[in-house]
């Protein structure tokens, strides 16, 4: 191994990729200010510990069978920079995923929730949010009455739906330009700046933050 300098300098490289993921991933959040700093050098140190850890342990257990004509330390220290690579890799995987369905596909990653299990808090409005110009990640959403229409961003496609309010704060869009499911919307949160909704074309759900223009 006597390119380990080599392997120093990929993992090196690895790591400025997994922080500009993760900075990325932080900075996408519009609500997230000063904070985010913190939270972007918190997550940087998790995946420092959590790569090195496993990383040294390999390493260790493969320095008493490989290179035997070095010494242990010497061993270890050509060794480290594949063996931490291993985890930094799936990191940076599932980092660029993450990124991909939320950035491009406009989605919000979390747990799998089925849509009748949403629940929404009690006294709720959602009266502001019944006409207006809004925006996602990838639509710009123009709801008045009934209608409701979404732009496309990326390729400028436009659908219009025909709105119905099941209460307060969930609705029913049917497709009036193109034939598809019905979707169903449950809000659950309102402010200022945003709302957050869920929404299903079947059992489980998605959540979206939606902004106010």
């Amino acid at each position: 191994m006597k390119n380990y300098k080599l392997y120093w300098s990929i993992l090196s490289l690895l790591f400025i990729i997994q922080f500009f993921l993760q900075y990325s991933s932080v900075n996408s959040a519009r609500e997230i200010s000063e904070v985010k700093y913190i939270i972007v050098l918190t997550e940087i140190l998790t995946t420092l510990i959590t790569a090195f850890i496993p990383g040294i342990f390999l390493a260790s257990l493969l320095s008493l069978f490989l290179l035997k004509k070095e010494k242990y330390k010497i061993r270890i220290k050509q060794i480290l920079p594949i063996t931490t690579s291993l985890p930094l890799l799936l990191y940076i995987i599932s980092f660029s995923y993450i990124l991909y369905i939320e950035e491009v596909k406009g989605e919000k990653l979390g747990p799998v929730i089925e849509y009748n299990d949403i629940k929404q808090s009690e006294g709720l409005d959602c009266e502001s949010v019944k006409d207006g110009k809004f925006e996602t990640k990838n639509l710009i959403i123009e709801r008045a009455g009934n209608r409701q229409t979404q732009t496309d961003k990326n390729n400028g496609n436009v659908s219009e739906y025909e709105i119905k309010w099941l209460s307060n704060c969930e609705y029913e869009l049917t497709p009036i330009s193109y034939e598809g499911d019905n979707m169903l919307v449950k809000i659950v949160e309102v402010t200022e700046k945003y709302y957050d909704c869920f929404t299903t074309t079947g059992t489980y759900a998605t959540k979206f933050r939606v902004q106010k223009l």
